[in-house]
């Protein structure tokens, strides 16, 4: 059984495990009985200590990729370059598309 709910507090570890345990009681589970899959931010590992916490393969995975990327990066200035000119243009596409949702939503509070 999965629940899914936008924590709107500041991620406290007070806050989180507050939020946990609520949620777990609504579910009628027992804290102390029910594994907590998470990142590896310090505020949620302090907050799930009395819980089974398993860390989240994707998160790892993607900590992994990234950790790597950067390396790479790192050793070669010819892909450091690509990478920022791809987001160089990510950017200015953003930039653009955003002026034009701008623009639509001023035109049509005008009508």
């Amino acid at each position: 059984m999965h629940k899914c709910e936008s924590m709107m507090e500041r991620h406290t570890e007070e806050n989180i495990k507050k939020f946990i345990n609520r949620n777990l009681e609504e579910l009628e589970l027992d804290v102390n009985d029910t594994p907590c899959t998470t990142d590896k931010g310090s505020n949620i590992v302090a907050a799930t200590t009395s819980t089974t916490h398993v860390d989240c393969a994707c998160h790892r995975l993607n900590t992994t990729i990234d950790t790597a990327w950067k390396t790479i990066l790192s050793l070669n200035k010819e892909v450091a370059d690509l990478d920022n000119f791809c987001h160089d243009i990510v950017s200015y596409v953003n930039k653009i598309s955003g002026t034009a949702v701008m623009s639509n939503n001023f035109f049509e509070a005008q009508r």
